[in-house]
């Protein structure tokens, strides 16, 4: 017997759905596309690249002027303990510098950054040298005038004759650039070996 849809239409054997009306003629498991739910992996972030630490970094410059100061300060009123404060000053620029900017120091970036320091307490020391040498020029009697006037001031007889013998010394020009470069590489290798040390314990912690 042939089949006919509700809508009257006359259906062909088999038939899934009516040509006529386009009504279903018998049930079907459509199969179901199944979802695959894919797992978000969080990468975390890459760190933001490291500043170079060298004389076009502004940061590292602050930094190392201003510990150098200090440790120039420190430096003239104790200085026979100027390799200790220029060591302290080497640490205290890589302890601001990782304050300042939160990078992670290591004892290579350190080093550079007490290196600076050491440059920037070097170039205060030599202008502060060439100032006084300046003013020296200008007082009346020179040495022998400056010294007549710290005598006069109550500063001890053998403290105003090293005094004039330093000066005398540093009036050579071979004698003073030989004083300088004893006292640039003094300055640089303490503030260096202080930025290191200061670079690893950071790093302990």
């Amino acid at each position: 017997m042939p089949d006919f849809c509700n809508c009257g239409a006359e259906l062909p054997a088999d038939a899934r759905f009516c040509h006529k009306c386009g009504k279903p003629q018998r049930e079907e498991d459509i199969p179901r596309a199944e979802i695959v739910e894919t797992p978000i992996i969080l990468t975390p972030a890459a760190p933001p690249p490291q500043v170079a630490v060298n004389f076009r970094n502004l940061v590292a410059l602050r930094v190392g002027f201003l510990s150098a100061f200090l440790a120039f300060v420190l430096s003239s009123l104790l200085p026979l303990l100027m390799v200790i404060w220029s060591t302290i000053g080497g640490f205290f620029s890589v302890y601001l510098y990782r304050r300042r900017t939160g990078e992670r120091m290591t004892i290579g970036r350190g080093a550079r950054i007490g290196w600076i320091t050491g440059i920037m307490m070097f170039l205060i020391m030599a202008g502060v040298f060439g100032l006084f040498m300046v003013l020296l020029s200008n007082v009346p009697g020179g040495v022998n005038g400056m010294a007549e006037q710290l005598r006069g001031l109550g500063m001890q007889k053998e403290k105003v004759d090293q005094f004039v013998q330093g000066i005398q010394y540093l009036q050579n020009p071979l004698d003073a650039l030989k004083a300088l470069f004893t006292m640039f590489v003094m300055v640089s290798v303490a503030t260096t070996i202080g930025g290191a040390l200061g670079a690893r314990l950071g790093e302990r912690r």
